[in-house]
């Protein structure tokens, strides 16, 4: 029986593990939480951290996996990488992962090749840069938003680095007002763009640096994405698997701003599901296994964005405030938009007002008849639900 490992094994793994298993395939499942519904449906459960690679790398040359699947979590990426490397499967190749992994590397290749990227100073020259510009700070390896510093004035320069005292692990460049603000997945196979969507971010007043919606299609023209990505993916050598994306456009010039290479944490792949008419979750395994020719990738690629009519959302719901969760109420006139609600609290756990993505409490994937009910919605959003808190 042909054997195939999953790095990760929760709620979002579970429906690739039985997908696999019903293809006859022979499930290994890693991850070191136990009670994780991946555990319980594979065909064998190894209770080990996915950051464990020498314990996973014995394991995995024990068995022999056909294929080594990685699905939307960030974490078991590198080992991932290491075991195909090893066990000669394809994937994500090493160096494109480290490349867009470090925001200073990743900007540097832009630059290198040609590509647009925003301009990074070095802090010496971070404070005159302020003359007639704004700039931002973020972790060279942060993600969701977190550490993030908006800079607009000397003062403001001033006060991040008296309270930074590890300042050579950000990055400070300039802030790009923007006419767009993009933000979307793809699949990558043997650096071929298949299966991309692409959506328009929105921003609330109450947080103008993190969005809490992403509106699907983009009004921003796909097929101007559609070629930086393929030209990127090719120069960077990216290999195969999924990659999320976020773009600037400013005076009609396409920013990259960030490469994830998995799919987003905010149910992106849900929206590409329905558009393309597949289960992104049984695609990846299906990409993993190289069970799936390039032919059909481009049929099923076209028939999507030919026959696709409806518009689609990812919306965080969320907290204004810092309290202790007791429960959400969600406007019954969601019910027919909404095709998934995922809840991140419990009754009793700790909500933190929105400040990251982390801070989410919940996230709504939505479908709409138009874009005109998809913005009314959207631009109103917080109407449409409550947070109840103690």
């Amino acid at each position: 029986m042909d054997k195939v490992v999953f790095l990760v094994a929760g709620e979002q793994q579970a429906e690739g593990i039985e997908y696999a298993l019903s293809k006859g395939l022979e499930v290994h499942a890693f991850d070191n939480n136990p009670n994780n519904l991946g555990h319980r449906i594979a065909s064998f459960s190894h209770n080990i951290d996915v950051y464990d690679e020498d314990k996973i790398l014995e394991i995995s040359k024990a068995i022999k996996p056909i294929a080594v699947v990685n699905f939307v979590s960030s974490h078991g990426i590198l080992t991932g990488i290491r075991l195909r490397e090893e066990l000669g499967l394809k994937g994500l190749n090493r160096t494109a992962y480290y490349t867009v992994s470090s925001k200073k590397v990743f900007r540097d290749f832009l630059v290198k090749h040609g590509m647009p990227s925003p301009k990074v100073y070095a802090s010496e020259e971070a404070v005159s840069a302020l003359d007639g510009h704004e700039l931002i700070a973020k972790p060279i390896n942060g993600g969701g938003s977190r550490g993030v510093v908006h800079i607009s004035s000397r003062t403001a320069m001033l006060s991040f680095f008296r309270s930074t005292p590890e300042k050579e692990n950000y990055i400070i460049e300039e802030y790009i007002n923007y006419s767009h603000r993009l933000n979307g997945d793809c699949l990558v196979v043997d650096n071929e763009i298949y299966f991309m969507i692409v959506g328009d971010y929105y921003y609330d007043s109450f947080n103008s640096l993190v969005s809490y919606a992403t509106a699907f299609p983009s009004t921003y023209d796909y097929h101007t994405v559609e070629r930086f990505l393929s030209s990127f993916v090719k120069k960077i050598n990216y290999g195969t698997g999924p990659m999320n994306f976020e773009f600037i456009v400013r005076d009609d010039k396409l920013y990259c701003i960030e490469i994830n290479p998995r799919h987003s944490g905010n149910f992106i792949h849900e929206v590409m599901s329905e558009i393309y008419g597949f289960r992104s979750a049984k695609m990846n395994v299906d990409i993993s296994l190289n069970r799936i020719k390039h032919a059909e990738l481009h049929e099923r690629n076209q028939f999507g964005l030919k026959n696709n009519t409806k518009f689609y959302a990812t919306a965080i719901l969320f907290s204004e405030v810092d309290g202790i969760y007791e429960g959400i109420i969600v406007d019954s006139s969601l019910d027919p938009l909404i095709l998934r609600l995922t809840k991140f609290k419990d009754k009793g756990d700790k909500v933190s007002r929105f400040e990251t993505l982390y801070d989410r409490v919940a996230l709504a994937v939505m479908q709409f008849d138009s874009k005109l009910q998809m913005d009314r919605v959207l631009s109103s959003f917080r109407d449409f639900y409550e947070i109840e808190l103690r």
